[in-house]
């Protein structure tokens, strides 16, 4: 698993490229963890390279989304490639997570709340 990470203001914007899967899951898990303890509570996680996804990439998820919610923050995805968003629609995780069409989408939306909280 590949991660590169492009702060577009106040959202962490994290790409992601490569299995999320039980081998990688701990590396993205760090990574987010660290994001979040940093202060960046607005994440948004660019899937469209993400060629699986796990049970173990999805307790990461849930994971992080619990942390930035509990710091008045928020966890969504962008981009997701079908086979990927099929495994969050059989496990209901969609309900509980924004997920965008594209990165566009999910920092306009960002940007759009940030502008109704001030």
């Amino acid at each position: 698993m590949e991660i590169e990470q492009s702060d577009q203001g106040d959202v962490a914007v994290l790409h992601l490229k490569g299995r999320f899967d039980t081998d990688t899951s701990p590396v993205v898990e760090k990574h987010l963890l660290s994001v979040l303890e940093a202060g960046m509570n607005k994440v948004l996680l660019e899937f469209g390279d993400v060629s699986y996804l796990s049970s173990a990439g999805l307790r990461v998820l849930v994971l992080a989304s619990k942390r930035a919610k509990s710091s008045g923050g928020r966890i969504a995805l962008a981009g997701v490639r079908k086979e990927s968003l099929d495994i969050l629609t059989l496990f209901g995780f969609l309900p509980h997570m924004e997920n965008f069409e594209t990165l566009d989408a999910g920092l306009a939306a960002f940007s759009k709340s940030s502008i109704a909280t001030t």
